[in-house]
């Protein structure tokens, strides 16, 4: 993953500003050029749903920033990994377009306050049969008024594997991610500790780690995706919830 160091001159005109805040949102969202990026499976009044190709995939996840509470993190990307072919398959859990990209940039930039410490986010998306990792959960925070507007990010690996079976619907659990101040060299830091960026250390991403729990929470994950996606009403959903959290092997 390619890492940018950005310092924001006070003479930058909001156009800039507007356009480094979205680069970056964009690269998070997207991946480097050698990843394949999704969008999510799941659309808003999608009124048919096929399994003729690959699977779908379920996740909820829930970020809150304990450490910073003004600084909620949400989540922009998950990496997946191939298992079979060491690929990497990257989830623009917020829609990759620049259109949308963009539109959530100005809506971000000029909020002070977001009045939550939390973010949540039903995922979604599709595979084919085989066996993969989830590897890294990456996203940010875009906050402050107009040119005192400011993006902090994280970018936190994961190293857990689950397998896909043919033409199903899989629901793989919920994953709850804490950011909290770091009380060892041995945690692994929630985003980019070398950054002089001060946003990167007022969100407490820079200097915190996050503590991931996984766990079932299925009756009221498949009735909140149902409720959005009408389209899952008659598909059946089989359940396979993913290994918990532990420090990747090449971080240790």
């Amino acid at each position: 993953m390619q890492k940018f160091k950005v310092i924001l001159n006070p003479f930058f005109n909001v156009s800039t500003l507007f356009v480094v805040l979205i680069a970056m949102a964009t690269l998070f969202v997207n991946g480097c050029a050698s990843v394949q990026t999704r969008e999510m499976a799941l659309e808003k009044g999608q009124e048919k749903l096929s399994l003729q190709k690959d699977s779908i995939c379920f996740l909820s996840v829930k970020t809150d920033n304990k450490f910073k509470p003004e600084w909620p993190p949400e989540v922009w990307a998950m990496e997946l990994t191939d298992q079979k072919t060491n690929k990497k398959i990257n989830i623009a859990v917020q829609s990759k377009s620049w259109g949308s990209l963009l539109k959530k940039g100005l809506s971000d930039s000029f909020t002070l306050n977001k009045g939550t410490s939390s973010w949540e986010g039903l995922v979604s998306f599709e595979l084919p049969q085989g066996k993969y990792r989830l590897s890294a959960v990456r996203g940010g925070c875009n906050r402050g008024i107009g040119i005192g507007a400011a993006m902090a990010s994280f970018d936190f690996p994961f190293d857990i594997p689950f397998q896909v079976y043919d033409k199903e619907c899989v629901y793989l659990g919920r994953i709850e991610m804490t950011n909290r101040e770091r009380t060892s060299d041995k945690e692994i830091p929630s985003g980019d500790t070398t950054s002089t960026r001060l946003p990167q250390q007022h969100s407490g991403f820079g200097t915190g780690t996050f503590d991931v729990k996984i766990f079932d929470n299925m009756d009221e994950d498949i009735h909140r995706f149902k409720a959005e996606y009408p389209v899952l009403d008659q598909m059946k959903i089989t359940k396979r919830i993913l290994p918990p959290w532990s420090m990747p092997t090449s971080s240790k």
